[in-house]
């Protein structure tokens, strides 16, 4: 099964008496342990696409699936995402590697403990944990 699926995503805004086409048919299979980096140039779409696919905004024609499950109809498949990081800064500098999986994973629902062994074995099975 895809763990995401995008098809002919569309998405317009209003600017100044104008519409503004952000996202033009954007289409996209993801399969369980693949990972998507999105590169454009700046208005190219990329967060506004990232955010339809996250259920935080709504496509304004086009279908997204989630392990099969729409995000829009059923808030639950956004259970099954992991992680979406920007360009911008996704961690806290301040804080080390382990600590930042600890405090996003605690986000995510786990117990403190459950964190810090989750993020503990991520370090080790890509090889960071040095």
């Amino acid at each position: 099964m895809k763990a995401l699926e995008a098809y002919n995503l569309k998405k317009t805004y209003r600017q100044s008496n104008q519409i503004v086409e952000a996202v033009k048919n954007v289409s996209l299979s993801i399969f369980p342990g693949e990972v998507l980096a999105f590169l454009g140039p700046n208005g190219a779409g990329k967060t506004t696409s990232i955010k339809m696919m996250a259920g935080l905004i709504q496509p304004d024609a086009g279908s997204i699936r989630i392990a099969g499950s729409d995000p829009h109809r059923n808030p639950a498949a956004l259970q099954k995402m992991g992680a979406v990081l920007e360009g911008n800064r996704n961690v806290y500098w301040r804080l080390t590697p382990e600590e930042n999986l600890e405090y996003f994973g605690v986000l995510k629902g786990l117990s403190h403990r459950e964190a810090r062994k989750s993020g503990i074995a991520l370090l080790e099975r890509f090889g960071l944990l040095h």
